[in-house]
């Protein structure tokens, strides 16, 4: 009785989870992360080098022939979005330009959706968070304000073309760091790129990685970002035991470069540290931005694609388990009682016999 009673156990273990739809249990082969810190910050350490990455300035069209040099590297088409704001805050006919690169590596003709990993290139004209007025008048570095979430893309660039990962893009935002100057708005690349998409329901989801290098990282849960993406990413970075740096909790809410796209009824993310203490000072420097910080994140949304990478490579984003109710889930839960019952009364009669 007792081999039949497991017997019958084992099966429900076995069948019912496939009839709820929860995922088997079954030890796979995970692919091996692939994200090199090294190479992150190496691109980080390049734009710094070049200088103030200042919108309408010879140093941002210098980043910007960097960074299309890297992504043409590993075999993206990238694509430039020029613009020149016709607002009264922009007196001077500052021309502003995104970058959006694309794989060349295979077909894309062919995609009816694809997901955005963004971040800003620019950096802040004046450091008006100096406590020196003098330095106020300066430029901020922006080793992690500008340079560190570009520094992931571009090595993700690489990791998602070694992995064959399909249907991505990434856009890379111009003029999002002047608000307040001068009277520029905020996320003004930003805002004119969602407001020229073609279909916005080709985006699945937009992924934003912003000041994302702190050396003393705190990725707390953001206001505005879509709650079940959110949890997914929060949990892959506990699984990967980034937990002490990924906090699954809710701080700030943030006007960013995702919030056009939350606007057009696209999912967002943004992966944002705001506990830099030298956030818009001309301390926002080498000497404040870790390498170990940009794996984290960079690993945290490599682990993430590659989690909702189906067998011809594109990337289909999966709703959080258990969000919804399913008849699948009231058969299977019928089927489990019935199942119990019935070896209810095999006891019942066994121990009759006994």
């Amino acid at each position: 009785m007792k081999n039949e009673t497991v017997s019958i156990l084992s099966l429900i273990v076995l069948i019912i989870p496939n009839m709820l739809g929860i995922p088997s249990t079954t030890v796979t082969d995970e692919p091996t992360l692939i994200f090199d810190s090294t190479r992150a910050f190496n691109h980080l350490r390049s734009q710094v080098n070049i200088g103030p990455r200042i919108p309408g300035t010879s140093g941002i069209e210098e980043a910007r022939a960097y960074m299309e040099g890297e992504l043409q590297k590993q075999d993206w088409i990238v694509e430039r979005e020029p613009f020149i704001p016709n607002e009264s805050w922009n007196s001077k006919g500052i021309e502003v330009t995104n970058l959006v690169a694309r794989p060349n590596w295979y077909d894309t003709s062919g995609e009816k959706s694809f997901v955005y990993l963004a971040a800003h290139y620019d950096t802040r004209r004046l450091a008006d968070q100096e406590q020196d007025a003098q330095k106020q008048k300066q430029p901020v570095p922006g080793a992690n304000d500008g340079a560190s979430g570009t520094a992931i893309l571009l090595e993700l660039a690489r990791v998602i073309r070694q992995h064959d990962i399909r249907g991505v893009r990434f856009v890379f935002f111009d003029a999002e760091d002047q608000g307040g100057i001068e009277g520029w708005p905020w996320i003004v690349g930003s805002t004119y790129h969602a407001e020229h998409l073609s279909d916005p329901k080709q985006v699945q989801a937009f992924i934003l990685v912003d000041m994302v290098g702190d050396e003393d990282p705190q990725f707390y849960w953001e206001g505005n970002s879509d709650a079940s993406l959110r949890e997914q990413i929060w949990t892959i970075a506990a699984e990967l035991g980034y937990q002490d740096a990924f906090i699954p909790s809710l701080k700030y809410t943030m006007l960013d470069d995702h919030v056009p796209f939350k606007d057009k009824g696209i999912p967002v993310v943004d992966i944002i540290d705001f506990d830099y203490p030298y956030w818009h000072t001309t301390s926002d420097n080498l000497d404040h931005v870790s390498a170990s910080t940009l794996e984290m994140v960079g690993k945290t949304v490599e682990s993430w694609l590659l989690a909702n990478k189906l067998a011809n490579g594109s990337v289909s984003i999966a709703t959080t388990p258990g969000s919804t109710v399913t008849p699948y889930f009231v058969l299977g839960m019928g089927v489990i009682f019935a199942v119990l019952l019935v070896t209810l009364q095999v006891v019942k009669k066994r121990r009759k016999s006994w």
